[in-house]
């Protein structure tokens, strides 16, 4: 019964199968037919979509293009602008220009007419003094002493000058100036006279400079002399003219007579006692800096204290190579030592400056000739005060148009327009020469005058005394910086020995004393070095104990460590017995080493103390050598003086 009933039950099931099994694929077919739908949809809906990418892309490839064309336009905007950024810097540098080529056209106009309107004024007020100077030059050219002693002078042409309207109507001191030469020459003396005190009351400075100059063309020595002395009577020394100069190096030079050399320099010494304030002097002296004359002995006399810079400047200094064991040797002591023997050494500095710049040869003199012509060409030619002024606007506006507008002032380079500011005062209004700085420039400074070498000897003639006593001074100020014995100290050793070079030193005495002394202290810095007793006992014994109870008490690393441990501080201490030894030797090098260099360096400092006393005594010599020396010259050119110095005789040394 079993058998029969398996079949159907199996064929039952396979029934329910087959059925489930169509089922399955119909409903999957139905839904094949829905995604085909589906898709067959969305295809359509992506195509449409495609359609509208490619339609946003030709309208973005539009817009690109659209902005590339912008770009494009922007890019030639922008190099227009740049260009019309250029044309309009051009422009605006090219108006710029043109603006200050307008303002230099303009002030060039302006000073066109201020220099036409300055003319017209001057040809106004002193048009005459041009024809006066003409005649002067004329007259004072023909009227030589060759001329004379050839006979070449034609007197219609003197009188010519004499009968002149302008030279009697003038103001100006040259007319009848030269109405009293002209008249001389004619032998009318009442005339001449007259004139003459008409010069002198405009002018009387160079009214008689003039004479006198003219008297000396005409070789009339004596009467030029005379004149020439009046002339210096007549001069303020604060405010000296710029002729001065020219008529000193001709006075110098004997231009103008033997005695206007006395005259000149009789002069010369008033104006310079004159000139002389004690108080002020003394300031200024404190006032350089630190030489001598802070450190003048009492008495000295104010007037040389003027020099004092001049001739600190002409001293020779100690160099840091010279003299460096014995200025090892002193210590504190070398700072005045050396400033003393730099005092001592201005005399002689002083004598060679004057041996390069007044050398006594015949051409002195001979350089010196034809000053008294510039002298007289100058006083002819110079405006005088009145029409100084005007002349110098004139200038000033003459510049002006030479220049196209810029103005003297102005910079060659500056673009900026400048109005034309007040000219500033002119040479020939400034404030005269001084006759102090003059003097010290033609003794010290030749280039900051215009003097000849003949001037220049004049001049140190007027000074030679206060600055002959000034190098005195010096050598008084350097002597109060030598003691009598200077302090050596050589590690520690010390002895004094004297500042005379010509005094004995016993050398091998106290070399053998700086030996010992130094033995001494290398003896004692060896006894210094003892044994450190507690290291010693503290170290070895106590490094042995811990070793020796460390290997007996101890297992292990512990035992090691402290056996280590033991064994280095036992080391330590008995290192002690080494160290001493070694350091004794160590001083005793050193000690041998400190002895060698310290008897050289005794050896070095006696020898220099020898040489520097030995020149600081011979720089004071050239003191005698200095007042030997003679501000006239010595040879045959040399220009004699009957001059005698109204001074006290020099302290003594």
């Amino acid at each position: 019964m079993t058998g029969e009933q398996i079949p159907d039950r199996t064929s039952g099931t396979t029934g329910t199968t087959e059925t489930a099994g169509i089922t399955g694929i119909n409903e999957l077919s139905e839904r094949i037919v829905r995604l085909s739908a589906a898709q067959v949809r969305h295809g359509s809906e992506l195509d449409a979509l495609s359609v509208k990418v490619t339609g946003v892309n030709a309208w973005v490839g539009g817009l690109h293009g659209t902005m590339s064309e912008v770009s494009a336009r922007l890019a030639d905007l922008t190099g227009t602008v740049a260009e019309l950024s250029e044309e309009v810097a051009r422009s605006r540098d090219e108006f710029a220009v043109f603006l200050q080529q307008y303002e230099r056209d303009r002030l060039a106009s302006g000073a066109q007419a201020e220099l036409a309107r300055l003319t017209t004024d001057w040809l106004t007020r002193f048009g005459g003094r041009k024809r006066i100077r003409s005649l002067a030059r004329g007259l004072t050219h023909t009227l030589t002493a060759d001329a004379i002693r050839r006979d070449a002078v034609e007197p219609l042409i003197v009188k010519e000058a004499i009968q002149d309207s302008l030279l009697w109507d003038s103001t100006y001191w040259l007319a009848p100036a030269l109405t009293a030469l002209a008249a001389r020459h004619l032998g009318d003396s009442d005339t001449s006279e007259r004139a003459r005190q008409q010069a002198y009351a405009l002018d009387p400075a160079k009214a008689k400079l003039f004479a006198a100059l003219t008297f000396a063309r005409l070789g009339e020595q004596d009467d030029a002399a005379r004149w020439a002395g009046r002339y210096l009577e007549t001069l303020d020394p604060k405010r000296l003219e710029a002729e001065f100069q020219p008529v000193l190096s001709a006075i110098a030079a004997g231009e103008l007579g033997a005695e206007a050399h006395t005259f000149a320099l009789q002069a010369m010494l008033r104006w310079d006692n004159d000139s002389e304030t004690p108080e002020a002097d003394r300031g200024a002296g404190r006032g350089r800096g630190r030489h001598a004359s802070d450190k003048r002995i009492a008495g000295s006399r104010p007037r040389a204290l003027r020099w004092d810079q001049r001739l600190w400047e002409l001293r020779t200094q100690v160099s840091a190579e010279r003299f460096p064991a014995l200025r090892e040797a002193v210590g504190e002591q070398w700072d005045g030592l050396a400033y003393g023997w730099e005092l001592a050494t201005i005399p002689g500095g002083l004598l060679g400056h004057l041996n390069r710049e007044f050398p006594d040869t015949p051409e002195e003199l001979a350089a010196g000739r034809g000053y008294a012509g510039l002298a007289l060409e100058m006083i002819i030619e110079r405006p005088e005060p009145d029409e100084a002024e005007l002349h110098h606007e004139m200038e000033w506006q003459r510049r002006v148009v030479e220049n196209r507008g810029e103005t003297p002032a102005a910079s060659a380079a500056s673009a900026a327009p400048a109005a034309p500011a007040s000219p500033s005062a002119p040479d020939e209004l400034a404030p005269g020469l001084d006759f102090a700085a003059i003097l010290d420039h033609a003794v010290f400074e030749p280039e900051g005058v215009e003097l000849g070498a003949a001037g220049r000897r004049l001049a140190l003639i007027c000074v030679w005394k206060s600055v002959q006593q000034s190098a005195a001074d010096f050598v008084r100020a350097a002597a109060t910086q030598r003691p009598q014995r200077i302090h050596l100290d050589l590690h520690g050793w010390t002895i004094d020995v004297p500042t005379d070079p010509a005094v004995l030193i016993d050398e091998p005495l106290l070399a053998d004393r700086l030996a010992t002394h130094i033995d001494d202290l290398t003896r004692e810095a060896v006894r210094a070095v003892t044994h450190n007793w507690l290291r010693l006992v503290a170290g070895g014994l106590g490094g042995a104990l811990t070793t020796t109870l460390a290997v007996v008490l101890l297992r292990g690393n512990t035992a090691a460590s402290v056996a280590v441990g033991g064994a280095a501080v036992a080391v330590w201490g008995l290192l002690d017995l080494r160290r001493v030894p070694v350091q004794r030797r160590r001083r005793q090098d050193h000690g041998r080493r400190t002895r060698k260099e310290s008897l050289r360096l005794l050896a070095a400092a006696l020898r220099q103390r020898t040489e520097f006393f030995d020149t600081w005594d011979r720089n004071t010599a050239e003191l005698t050598s200095l007042r030997m020396w003679s501000p006239f010259g010595n040879g045959p050119d040399s220009t004699p003086t009957t001059l005698s110095y109204e001074e006290d005789e020099e302290p003594e040394e």
